[in-house]
């Protein structure tokens, strides 16, 4: 099906706009194509403005289609995301200049597959995890970042867009260790043996996740949906695996029937809070705890007598 892009007179296909020249119509055909004043509307900076950074040299030039016709493309919407918030921290237009020449330096200098395992790169997101939990999300500069990375503002942009997108990627480094770490308990048969075993490992990965997790469900009161839907994105990846252990054990009788997926969620619940128990009491009761935790879970509260008088 062939590619439909906007114009006053409504859609039609890419195919019949003619560029001036053949890699422009490739670039066209694998990006959102957009009018200034889309480009305006999606990211609050007036019309003017945007011509105003693209005769500077700021922002790429639009592809033209005609005489009054031209298209901007996700790379000016991502330039200037990066633009506005640079002139939100009070930098000059000589100085965002230096940063983008720099930023376009370090991401033509390397390829994907460098840029995504590069020293820089990994410098950037340890001091930026180590930061947001000192000092929460809304505390933490992009300039605290750089400065304890080491790192130029150029380098940084030519990795990632925005602190946002940093953050997630933080987050999702963080809880791709639960990850994982749970491949060897998906060999465990037994699937009682295997929740337990699913806790005990809860209980040793909680700490290197706690302050993450608290950040982005912070980072949700304010309303910001992309936080919300992380944080229910991290939630349900917790959930899901024991969502499946509770299947299967009610389906070989081995545990009462009753909804997988609430009953995951509830687990998830007790193992958090029994967790934050842990670190309060110290390590000495952990297994007191763990042992307290599967009695409760799985053998209930009630004495016999108290199941007779039932």
């Amino acid at each position: 099906m062939t590619p439909l892009t906007v114009n006053r007179t409504g859609y039609k296909p890419i195919s019949r706009i003619k560029c001036r020249h053949a890699n422009e119509g490739k670039i066209m055909n694998q990006q959102r194509q957009m009018r200034v004043s889309e480009l305006a509307t999606v990211t609050g900076v007036s019309v003017s403005t945007i011509h105003f950074y693209t005769k500077e040299g700021l922002l790429p030039k639009p592809f033209k289609t005609g005489q009054t016709m031209a298209y901007y493309t996700d790379e000016h919407l991502r330039s200037l995301h990066m633009i506005k918030s640079l002139r939100d921290a009070k930098y000059s237009i000589a100085a965002i200049k230096q940063i983008l020449a720099d930023k376009s330096f370090e991401e033509e200098s390397k390829t994907p597959q460098q840029k995504s395992t590069s020293p820089r790169r990994e410098d950037i997101l340890k001091s930026a995890t180590l930061l947001f939990r000192e000092k929460g999300f809304n505390e933490t500069s992009i300039t605290d970042i750089i400065q304890h990375a080491g790192a130029g503002r150029g380098t940084f942009y030519a990795y990632f867009n925005n602190k946002e997108e940093l953050f997630f990627e933080c987050a999702d480094k963080v809880f791709l260790d639960i990850d994982r770490g749970q491949r060897e308990i998906e060999e465990e048969s037994d699937i009682l043996l295997k929740l337990q075993q699913r806790g005990t490992y809860f209980f040793d990965f909680y700490p290197r996740a706690i302050d993450m997790l608290n950040l982005l469900r912070g980072a949700t009161l304010g309303g910001n949906e992309a936080f919300r839907e992380k944080l229910n994105q991290i939630m349900e990846n917790l959930a899901k695996p024991i969502t499946e252990d509770i299947k299967q054990g009610i389906q070989e009788g081995v545990l009462s029937p009753g909804e997988p997926e609430i009953i995951a969620w509830m687990l998830v619940g007790i193992a958090e809070y029994c967790t934050c128990l842990l670190h309060e009491q110290g390590t000495d009761t952990m297994d007191q705890i763990r042992e307290d935790a599967w009695d409760i879970i799985f053998r209930g509260c009630l004495t016999e007598d108290s199941d007779a008088k039932q």
